[in-house]
């Protein structure tokens, strides 16, 4: 199911979706529902055979009884009124989408593929039916100017979408976009943390300007939510085990999280824990959503050291390179995965990770837990300093025919309560 965008990364996951059948993704819906009813769910679906998988979806939520209240991330362009309906009928609550820009002119140059009057007919169809209509906008892309941002604030307007993300263009490794504005970044290469919205490239507005911007379209569209009340904190403990997964958002740490009080559980790494444990291998998990940076240092220093597979992205970036640096001094092997570390794959190497997996994990970590020293599918750096890829591992089949995530190995109560975002996704892979 290819898809294009100016912004979206290639090189890493390529210009496909795979993804789970929609009897797939019903039946693990209903098993979500009894360990934790009622939930929200969520995908992002790009893919432009969506408007038929929508209806297929429709049809066995009715046939498993699996309806509960969900939120996603679609297009535009994909909000027709037939696939809008299907979804209301599927339980859909919720409907983010990269509406981006009110100027066709900045749409036309990210090579979006959507106009204006798709953004209109996708807020009015969600409204038809009851769902909230959510907006991701952007400020910065080269050749904006002052009349096309007054474009996207009357589209903002006339539009009234429910709620609105608002951030700054940013040229991701390995895009289009990132080979466009190369000549004109500066020295900062990358963002610091979730509140950094600097600008990487001369654009026609300045950071400041961008920033202020954002701030006002939050403060008009953005709803205010309370504060929750501290996460729960358990007792740190020693553990033999042959591998460790984990990743490096601490909500504690993210008074903004905080407020939206919504977070997503680690998916990824459950998958892969309930893969692996299948297959015999000793695995544990350590959700540091809900725990906190000193409870996992007391965990890699209790040991016994083994591997260690951290999830990182790019707002995890500082958190990661912490938690590498306490796992080499106590003497653990160190796997990164997810979509940062292999764009940045020197960086990361240098501070100290072992290896780098710019894809699938299942099958990478099944070899390395069966002594293989460097698999497929894998980056590291040799003797002589050098970055090596190794050839590309297998992609699993059936995606199907993967076990459930391991939820059980999390704080169920905390993630999938009432607003939680309980993700079913889709994978990003050439």
């Amino acid at each position: 199911m290819p898809v294009s965008l100016q912004l979206v990364r290639q090189a890493l996951y390529g210009d496909n979706y795979r993804s789970y059948s929609p009897d797939r993704v019903a039946a693990e819906i209903a098993c979500v529902q009894d360990l934790s009813p009622p939930t929200r769910s969520g995908s992002p679906t790009t893919s432009s055979h969506f408007p038929a998988v929508a209806r297929e979806f429709a049809a066995c939520v009715e046939r498993t009884g699996a309806r509960v209240p969900f939120r996603m991330q679609s297009r535009c362009d994909l909000m027709t009124r037939d696939t809008v309906a299907a979804l209301a009928h599927s339980g859909c609550v919720e409907v983010w989408m990269g509406a981006e820009s009110g100027s066709q002119k900045i749409l036309d140059a990210m090579e979006k593929g959507t106009r204006i009057h798709h953004i209109r007919e996708a807020r009015e169809n969600l409204r038809r039916h009851g769902i909230r209509a959510c907006f991701f906008l952007q400020f910065g892309y080269p050749g904006e100017e002052w009349d096309d941002v007054d474009a996207t604030i009357r589209m903002v307007r006339e539009t009234r979408p429910d709620d609105i993300g608002v951030s700054v263009s940013y040229p991701l490794p390995n895009t289009r976009f990132h080979q466009i504005v190369r000549a004109g970044m500066g020295t900062k290469a990358n963002w610091r943390d979730s509140g950094d919205l600097a600008m990487m490239f001369q654009g026609a507005f300045s950071s400041d300007f961008i920033v202020l911007s954002r701030a006002l379209f939050i403060w008009k569209f953005v709803a205010r939510l309370p504060r929750p009340s501290p996460p729960r904190m358990g007792e740190s403990r020693a553990v033999a085990m042959r591998l460790l997964l984990t990743h490096g958002f601490f909500l504690e740490e993210d008074p903004k999280e905080q407020q939206i009080a919504k977070p997503y559980p680690p998916l990824g790494i459950l998958y892969l824990s309930a893969y692996l444990r299948a297959r015999g291998f000793d695995v544990d998990v350590y959700d540091a959503t809900f725990g906190s940076r000193q409870q996992l240092f007391n965990i890699l220093d209790a040991g016994p050291p083994a591997l260690l597979g951290i999830y990182t992205n790019l707002l995890t970036r500082k958190n990661v390179l912490a938690i590498v640096a306490r796992a080499k001094q106590t003497g653990w092997r160190v796997v990164l995965g997810g979509p940062e570390p292999a764009n940045y794959a020197a960086e990361y190497l240098a501070a100290g990770a072992d290896l780098i997996v710019p894809g699938e994990g299942e099958l990478v970590l099944e070899q390395l837990l069966n002594g293989v020293a460097t698999p497929d599918g894998v980056m590291y750096r040799d003797a002589s300093g050098q970055i090596v890829r190794t050839p590309p591992v297998a992609q699993i089949a059936d995606l199907d025919t993967l076990p459930w995530p391991d939820r059980e190995r999390i704080d169920i109560a905390s993630t999938c309560g009432p607003g939680a975002r309980v993700t079913a996704p889709a994978r990003c892979h050439s």
